[in-house]
């Protein structure tokens, strides 16, 4: 399940206009694989709860999560699936930092304001925006909390990978 969903986002075309036809055919195949794992996976999930990762691996959990966190068609299952979560993180199971993630991806969704800033967007071809967040005094402590690095580093590291080349380099004047 989880290594089909992440080659067809390895495949989306970032590079070209979203609305170009190669785009559109990409994300349409994304939706098509996201709705399939996300059926899969509600099965799975309501059978047998959030996996432990000290039982199962940290990788095993991070697949199921990963799945979830791209299940935006389906906010009923993730509120679910957040709630499964939360329980395992409570008994040591799976790392908070998942559990922040998701309940900023619901949030977004559900049209409220993020508690970590984990949320972004590509905001034109050079441009990253911050979706909503709650408090800009609390976000650095949440996220101390579930040991995720200070929001602008995040911020920065996210502008280094989704962006274009051309939009990364800062140019020097000449001498």
């Amino acid at each position: 399940m989880y290594q089909v969903g992440n080659a067809v986002r390895a495949a989306y075309p970032y590079e070209v206009d979203p609305k170009s036809p190669e785009a559109v055919k990409a994300a349409d195949r994304i939706m098509v694989v996201d709705r399939q794992n996300t059926a899969h996976l509600r099965s799975w999930l309501q059978r047998c709860g959030w996996p432990d990762a000290r039982k199962v691996g940290e990788a095993t959990e991070g697949m199921v999560w990963s799945l979830v966190q791209h299940a935006d068609q389906d906010r009923p299952f993730q509120q679910m699936a957040s709630s499964l979560l939360k329980r395992q993180v409570l008994r040591g199971g799976a790392p908070a930092i998942h559990l922040a993630y998701l309940e900023d991806r619901i949030a977004i969704g559900t049209g409220q304001r993020q508690l970590y800033g984990t949320q972004l967007e590509v905001n034109g071809e050079c441009s990253i925006e911050l979706l909503p967040i709650d408090s800009q005094l609390k976000v650095d402590i949440r996220r101390k909390e579930v040991g995720m690095d200070p929001l602008s580093s995040y911020v920065a590291q996210v502008r280094a990978t989704m962006l274009p080349e051309k939009c990364r380099t800062v140019e020097r004047p000449a001498p």
